[in-house]
């Protein structure tokens, strides 16, 4: 009978000591427990506008939540085009229509914002020409704005290299077997686009 509570005795303060381990340790797989605060919600962008620098706040400040994996509901529209810690900065490539950012932390937190987009009233049309295997001349050929600012949706693939007094810009391959578009707004807002090649 002896030996018997001694068993018990030893069993139980194992199975006890086990449950405290565990309570201490954490060892319990945490997932989804916050929603992410992403600032701005919710943000318009007009015609002289083409960024939008999201940061990540409020509930969640653990820095094991790192690293933030951020998306788009419409690529075609804009894409995150630099992130660092608990910020990004969102660039659009499109002229109309709404995009919803996505940001989730290791812990599968997740956080929305809601993007705007909106063109200018008139319209931007383009020529291009090859001058090189690698080298393509855009310029403007219609516009009721002013000169514009060029940029392209991948860098990676191609950059724009000069640009003539905001009128025409030349863009330099940097992968021959990709395109890539090319977009331009000008002083009024409106955006063209051309894809090369």
């Amino acid at each position: 009978m002896k030996s018997i509570r001694i068993a018990f005795l030893a069993v139980g303060g194992a199975v006890g000591l086990t449950l405290v381990v565990s309570h201490f340790c954490g060892c319990e797989t945490v997932s989804g427990l916050q929603g992410l605060v992403v600032s701005p919600d919710y943000v318009q962008l007009t015609a002289t506008s083409n960024t939008v620098d999201f940061t990540v706040e409020g509930s969640v400040s653990n820095e094991l939540a790192l690293p933030l994996a951020w998306s788009v509901s419409r690529p075609d529209l804009g894409y995150i085009s630099q992130q660092s810690g608990w910020r990004a900065l969102y660039t659009r490539h499109a002229p109309d229509g709404d995009n919803v950012v996505t940001v989730k932390d290791q812990y599968d937190n997740e956080g929305y914002a809601r993007v705007r987009q909106i063109q200018g009233s008139g319209a931007i049309q383009l020529s291009k020409s090859e001058a090189d295997s690698k080298t393509w001349t855009i310029a403007i050929t219609a516009s009721s704005g002013g000169p514009g600012e060029w940029w392209v949706h991948d860098p990676t693939v191609g950059t724009i290299s000069s640009v003539g007094n905001g009128e025409s810009a030349v863009y330099t391959i940097k992968e021959e077997s990709e395109s890539n578009d090319i977009y331009v707004r000008d002083s009024a807002g409106n955006i063209g686009s051309t894809t090369i090649p």
